[in-house]
């Protein structure tokens, strides 16, 4: 039987940083495919609230 991982990743949608961060969080999952059973749930966190629309 295979162990199960659950994992939340917590990230802004706009941050480039964010995004590179589950695309190497996915390519670590595609690695151990076999290994590990993860649970993987995106979660939504504004990192700069009090932008304005401009950016």
């Amino acid at each position: 039987m295979t162990p199960t991982v659950t994992i939340d990743f917590v990230s802004d949608v706009v941050c480039p940083w964010c995004a590179l961060g589950a695309t190497a969080l996915e390519q670590a999952i595609g690695n151990l495919a076999g290994e590990v059973s993860v649970e993987l749930t995106y979660k939504p966190f504004e990192l700069n609230p009090d932008m304005c629309a401009e950016g």
